[in-house]
């Protein structure tokens, strides 16, 4: 364990690299062989990504570790592998959906929308942010459902995402209608500064310290 703990905190030279596979793949320590996978992705090797991208472990850090590696080692993981990834491992799910944005293939919007009713607000709200990059109908359909999330930074990324979709303009009426369910200032400072981007219209501001002017923030919007 200290070995890897070592190797990992450096680039582990060729030499080392049969040995800290031997880790990974039959080591009983747990934490062993998650620290060997950790330096493994630093050998810059992408013959390690291949050999790495073989394995599967049963303890969720160690995969996650596993799934990391093979990403930075520039490997490409089919995506049958990352929906057994996500259905497998409730723990790996945000890094998964974190590992989407920018990949194109059948069925990654599909589990991009559905992990925005995930149980884990780290997984919602990386769905979230991923949906900012989507340009799928249905991706506005999910911000609009988690503009109600029980996780306060889920609705405001929710914001931040609509207001970045070119069919953002679409989501005005439930934006508005989010207005009334507003927890806080910030929410609501942020709902009316996207409100006044996406629709042009200006609306006089809310004042912090002044809860009448939000109200009539609200009811002008």
């Amino acid at each position: 364990r200290f070995a890897a703990i070592g190797l990992r905190n450096v680039s582990p030279v060729p030499s080392h690299h049969a040995r800290l596979l031997t880790t990974v793949r039959s080591d009983p320590d747990r934490l062993a062989r998650r620290f060997a996978v950790q330096a493994l992705a630093l050998s810059q090797d992408p013959q390690i990504g291949v050999e790495l991208a073989a394995l599967r472990d049963e303890a969720p850090e160690v995969q996650r570790e596993l799934f990391l590696a093979v990403a930075r080692l520039g490997v490409p993981v089919p995506m049958e592998r990352i929906r057994a990834l996500y259905a497998e491992f409730p723990t790996l799910r945000q890094t998964v959906v974190e590992s989407l944005g920018a990949r194109s293939e059948a069925g990654v919007e599909d589990l991009i929308e559905a992990a925005i009713r995930d149980p884990s607000p780290g997984t919602r709200l990386a769905a979230a942010t991923a949906l900012a990059k989507r340009r799928r109908a249905s991706g506005l359909d999910a911000l609009r459902y988690a503009l109600g999330d029980i996780d306060p930074s889920v609705r405001l990324e929710a914001i931040d995402a609509i207001l970045a979709r070119p069919d953002g303009p679409q989501a005005v009426p439930a934006l508005v209608g989010a207005l009334e369910d507003h927890r806080g200032w910030g929410e609501l400072r942020r709902l009316h500064g996207a409100l006044g981007t996406l629709t042009g219209y200006s609306v006089p501001d809310p004042v912090q310290s002044q809860q009448l002017t939000w109200a009539r923030a609200i009811e002008a919007w």
